[in-house]
């Protein structure tokens, strides 16, 4: 079995300030990748808004349910995260509107 090992290379930053937590990053095999994967596991998320954006070319099938089951196992609620194809980065205006409207669920 192919193990990985996440190395933290700096420290969480002190999250008790903000109510929101966005967070970024690509999707890997489907869903989150391991670094993202390991910042949720150490992370105090307890309270707290998370919401998610990821970019993809081709499959991103259980990124958002991944997500939500991370994120509630943290004591936080997970507001439906923006996928990124790369359809819609390429397309600024349309990429424009989606964050937009991602960000006013935050809200």
């Amino acid at each position: 079995m192919l193990r990985f090992r996440i190395y933290k290379k700096h420290k969480i930053p002190d999250l008790s300030l903000y109510d929101n937590i966005l967070i970024g990053g690509p999707v890997w095999g489907q869903s989150i990748s391991n670094p993202i994967r390991r910042f949720l596991q150490d992370a105090n998320l307890t309270g707290k808004k998370v919401s998610a954006f990821w970019t993809f070319y081709d499959h991103d099938e259980y990124y958002d349910r991944d997500m939500d089951k991370v994120v509630a196992e943290k004591g936080a609620s997970y507001i439906h995260g923006l996928a990124m194809p790369r359809s819609l980065v390429r397309n600024t205006d349309k990429l424009k509107i989606e964050i937009d409207a991602w960000l006013k669920k935050m809200m």
